[in-house]
């Protein structure tokens, strides 16, 4: 996962949007999102090398997302960060509980931001400083360096996000998510790969022979409790066909 950018508690009626691109190598084998043979309460697509997934939810609202920190160079963790995902979801740990288990397990990982808690309440873990913090009722922007950091993809998310009446169309919030259009030089973050590979990481939907934008997902959480999520695959710079999932919020047993 590359981009997300959420709307907490800032658009009436909803309590959580998250509008989400995962950027990954074209050769990277991944399942489409749906409901897991091995965990039939969560949601979500997998990535089928590592196992684990960019991000899902519970049908209680236990939420989990991930994007990689870019630092220049290749990460020298271990693990897959994907898998920060699926032990979230597989937990019961409060959100509080399993922050203070991520930062004795975050060198495992190369550098990862992970929003992680309840649809209703989410939290942001920035591993390069083990820095945690709440997200706060408004709009918020993570893509691959500091959570809330305004680069041109983050801030042109969170500004289509910001100030609404209501939720727009799907057609709208994956119309946001489509969008190609390259960063100018001087806006560019400067993470170490050159001037060249950060524009063209730049785009908000990212299109490249080799790594580009996989899936775009849409999650909305009503106040009442009911969930709209819907994955949109890509493929050689086209969108697929939506896959739609509906659900009401349960409690646990």
């Amino acid at each position: 996962m590359c981009l997300i950018a959420l709307a907490v508690h800032a658009i009436p009626g909803q309590s959580l949007v998250v509008l989400a691109n995962r950027d990954e190598f074209v050769a990277r084998e991944s399942a489409v999102a749906d409901w897991w043979e091995d965990r039939p309460d969560t949601l979500g697509g997998r990535d089928l090398v590592a196992g684990g997934s960019w991000l899902a939810i519970r049908r209680d609202g236990r939420f989990a997302a991930v994007t990689n920190v870019r630092q220049g160079r290749p990460g020298s963790g271990e693990k897959s960060r994907g898998e920060l995902v699926t032990s979230f979801l597989a937990s019961d740990l409060s959100p509080a509980a399993y922050a203070r288990e991520l930062k004795d397990l975050a060198p495992a990982y190369a550098p990862f931001n992970l929003v992680f808690g309840h649809a209703n309440e989410l939290l942001v873990f920035h591993s390069p400083t083990r820095e945690l913090n709440r997200l706060t009722r408004g709009v918020h922007g993570i893509s691959n360096g500091r959570p809330d950091a305004p680069w041109p993809k983050t801030r042109r998310l969170g500004e289509h996000l910001t100030g609404l009446s209501r939720l727009p169309s799907q057609d709208t919030l994956f119309e946001w998510l489509s969008d190609t259009e390259e960063a100018g030089i001087h806006e560019l973050p400067n993470t170490g790969v050159g001037t060249a590979r950060e524009r063209f990481l730049s785009p908000v939907c990212i299109q490249g022979a080799d790594y580009a934008t996989r899936a775009s997902t849409v999650v909305a959480v009503d106040t009442r409790g009911r969930v709209s999520f819907c994955e949109q695959p890509w493929h050689a710079g086209r969108p697929l066909g939506r896959r739609p999932f509906t659900f009401t919020l349960e409690s646990r047993p």
